[in-house]
């Protein structure tokens, strides 16, 4: 008999086969004490029937006795070992083998003495020995071959002994017996049958539960994820570990505790407000439903940390609610990360402001729940020359001072008020519930004043001013898009007037807006319909009265007639980035006008911040001169000192690779902007030009402010071997003033207005014959 056969399972798992085997051991001990009274009761029948004749007595009553021992010894054996003992095939086949014998040896004196017996008493026995066939049947019902075993002999032992009385009753009772036995074969094949898939069914779910029990060890083992278990009520009945960590109290001190009240009260015990997570929670709780991935708080050891909870509810057969039985994570780290992209997405990092995507969303949110009663505020704020002290004092100093305007401006800001970082030095101010302009007016003032008092930072003392620009719905602008446009062509507007004023939005401001949108569309155009002209104004030594050089001015004649200054185009045509093919332009058709110049003459090319920080100028330069066939020393560059604040090393590098080549640098405007001796010293400068306001107030004041800067200039150029050049001489008294101080080169409507490129040689031949002589006469007669 293969292991197949015997246990009926497909495979070769054998210590499935080993588990069944010890089953239908344990279920064939459990019955063997149940047969000690009834073989007690068997010999007492037996006694009965043979009562008077010692011979069988002699033989049944001590057969039986020695079967009752042995059978509580074998119980009494198994009872204690078999949870021990391995059982093996061999073993199924002794307890079959036994089973045989012992039926055997039961029923062979019986059926020997059958005969000797009184018709009642025959009775009885066969009574008794079906008794004991359908009792052994059932005690090894869980062992089939045993079961066989027993039946098998036993029947055929009985039926003998019927057929040897050749009584026909006994006939009867033989047939009957057998169709007993058939019967009770077929009763222990299907019990057996049923026993082992109940006991392979058993065995592997005990399997499966050691492996469960074993993968949930190791789950709730980890560092980040446990199993909960509650009632219906929500008090926990599955306690892990983890649990127990982070709750500081035992498992059974947990148990049938509420999950939710451990949550709210870790939060109490530190001092923090209950988070609506926990409300929210039990909300899921009371629903009855599945969830997943619900991500709670709690504090654990004084630090706030994150679970995130799955949970499905339990019922039982007739659909009550039982409990709940989930799975909880510690998502601590994602949920930080979560939050800090939260932050990134929504708020500025360096001032902890919010950015320009909330600023958004909080304008469009305000001006759509705005009554049509109120008015929302918007304040647009722009350091001014924020620049030159990021550059000069480093971005460390200036990242900290944009922190310390942000908590100033704080300070102003009134309840239901945001305050935000737009980028770079810009700020917003978004003010719902405003009463009308002059409280907007006076908040503006109240902001202004907060960024004037001076910063000290890494003991640097900062003095440093803002504009503002504001505008209100819903009269500058129903939506965000349009109040923001209204806002900032009031900060445009402020910054025009001179940096460091409040501006209010009005229809003059959009009139200008919109006349600056029609002029840079043009202007875009202008190159292609050969619009844009240079002039040429000479530059004149007031010592020799020579001719050194001319400065290329630009001129726009739009449609051909119309004059647009300089002053108007060309700031527009930087902020657009139209300066860049303009400046080219100008470049080139300036080098090949300075082919009809003797070469002992240059022209002054003017760039503008925009060209400068480009990395290809010196290139553009380089081209420009090479197609025109000049001389380096043809060509001065003269640039803003907001050319050299934007990227001070930059700009270094670029002057010096200038310079290198051969080109002269003069630096605009000098004294009109930020004058740094430090950016005179650190950058390679050829040439101050002074400026024509300061020159202009030399007219009727040869003592005061202008006088005394362009003194200063003089002095400054000097003490730096410099030369100094003074723009919009218009008058001898002026020039006089000029020489007086030491200025000795000059341009200027006195000397001569600007001219066509064609003009150019004929007023050099004019001026070379008559006017250095006219003016030397007078130098003379002065």
């Amino acid at each position: 008999m293969n292991h197949s056969a015997e246990l009926r399972i497909e495979g070769n798992d054998d210590a499935l086969r080993a588990d069944i085997r010890s089953r239908q051991y344990l279920a064939f001990a459990a019955h063997l004490p149940i047969t000690v009274p009834a073989v007690l009761g068997c010999a007492l029948a037996a006694a009965w029937a043979f009562m008077g004749d010692v011979g069988p007595l002699a033989v049944l009553l001590p057969l039986f006795i020695v079967v009752c021992i042995e059978t509580y010894t074998v119980w009494h054996v198994y009872r204690r070992q078999l949870s021990r003992m391995q059982v093996s095939a061999a073993d199924v086949r002794f307890v079959a083998i036994r089973s045989a014998v012992l039926g055997i040896c039961l029923m062979a004196p019986l059926a020997m003495w059958f005969q000797r017996a009184s018709s009642d008493a025959q009775i009885v026995i066969v009574a008794v020995v079906a008794a004991m066939i359908g009792l052994g049947g059932f005690v090894l019902s869980s062992i089939a071959a045993a079961g066989y075993g027993w039946t098998v002999s036993t029947i055929i032992v009985a039926c003998m002994a019927l057929q040897v009385t050749g009584k026909p009753v006994f006939q009867i009772l033989t047939a009957l017996l057998l169709v007993y036995g058939a019967v009770l074969v077929a009763i222990i094949a299907f019990a057996s049958r049923n026993f082992a898939n109940r006991a392979r069914a058993e065995a592997s779910a005990e399997r499966q539960h050691e492996l469960v029990n074993l993968l949930l060890k190791d789950f709730e083992g980890s560092a980040r994820d446990w199993l909960w278990d509650t009632d219906h009520q929500g008090h926990l009945r599955h306690v892990s570990p983890r649990l127990v960590e982070a709750f500081g109290q035992s498992r059974i001190a947990l148990e049938g505790l509420s999950l939710v009240q451990l949550l709210r009260d870790s939060f109490r015990k530190d001092g923090r407000e209950i988070s609506e997570e926990h409300d929210f929670l039990q909300l899921r709780l009371a629903s009855r439903k599945a969830f997943r991935d619900q991500v709670v708080p709690l504090v654990v050891d004084g630090k706030l940390r994150w679970w995130s909870l799955t949970a499905k509810p339990l019922f039982d057969r007739l659909g009550v609610h039982r409990g709940w039985r989930g799975v909880g994570s510690d998502v601590t780290d994602a949920q930080r990360r979560e939050l800090e992209m939260i932050q990134l997405a929504n708020f500025d990092s360096l001032t902890s402001l919010p950015n320009r995507h909330q600023f958004q969303g909080y304008l469009d949110a305000t001006l759509k729940d705005a009554e049509n009663s109120s008015i929302t505020a918007l304040f647009v704020i722009d350091i001014d020359n924020f620049k030159v002290v990021n550059d000069s004092l480093g971005h460390v100093v200036g990242d900290q001072l944009l922190a310390l305007i942000a908590q100033r401006l704080s300070e102003c800001v009134e309840e239901k008020q945001m305050l935000c970082r737009l980028g770079g030095d810009e700020y917003a101010l978004i003010a719902p519930d405003a009463t009308d302009e002059h409280a907007c007016l006076r908040q503006g003032q109240r902001l202004m004043e907060a960024v004037r008092e001076p910063f000290l930072v890494n003991e640097n003392r900062i003095e440093i001013r803002c504009s503002i620009g504001v505008a209100h719905a819903p009269a500058h602008g129903s939506t965000a898009e349009q109040l923001l446009k209204s806002a900032d062509t009031a900060l445009y507007s402020s910054k025009d007037a001179g940096r460091g004023r409040l501006s209010m939005f009005d229809s003059e401001m959009d009139a200008r807006s919109r006349q600056r949108v029609i002029v840079q569309t043009d202007l875009a155009n202008a190159l292609a319909n050969k619009e844009l002209v240079l002039h040429y104004q000479p530059q004149i030594d007031t010592r020799t009265m020579r001719v050194v050089g001319f400065e290329a001015l630009m001129r726009w004649y739009r449609d051909g007639r119309s004059f647009i200054a300089p002053s108007e185009f060309i700031p527009i045509a930087e902020e657009s980035g139209l300066i860049v093919p303009i400046g080219k332009w100008a470049l080139e058709t300036a080098c090949k006008a300075a082919r009809a110049l003797p070469p002992d003459l240059f022209v002054a090319v003017n760039l503008s911040a925009v060209q400068f920080i480009s990395r290809s100028l010196v290139d553009l330069v380089d081209q420009a001169v090479a197609n025109a066939g000049i001389a380096p020393s043809q060509l001065e560059l003269e640039i803003t000192e907001t050319s050299l604040i934007e990227d001070s090393v930059h700009a270094r590098e670029t002057l010096r690779a200038l310079r290198s080549r051969g080109y002269s640098i003069a630096l605009d405007d000098f004294g009109t902007g930020y004058s740094s001796l430090a950016y005179l010293r650190s950058f390679p400068i050829d040439r101050l030009k002074i400026d024509g306001a300061f020159t202009s107030g030399l007219v009727d004041d040869t003592t005061g402010d202008a006088s005394a800067i362009i003194r200063a200039i003089i002095q400054l150029a000097s003490a730096l071997k410099l030369r100094a050049t003074a723009e919009g001489v218009e008058t001898k008294g002026q020039l006089d003033l000029l020489m007086a101080k030491g200025c000795y080169e000059a341009q200027g409507f006195y000397f001569a207005h600007p001219m066509a490129e064609q003009e150019i040689v004929p007023f050099l031949e004019a001026w070379n014959s008559e006017y250095s002589t006219r003016f030397e006469n007078q130098a003379m007669v002065g």
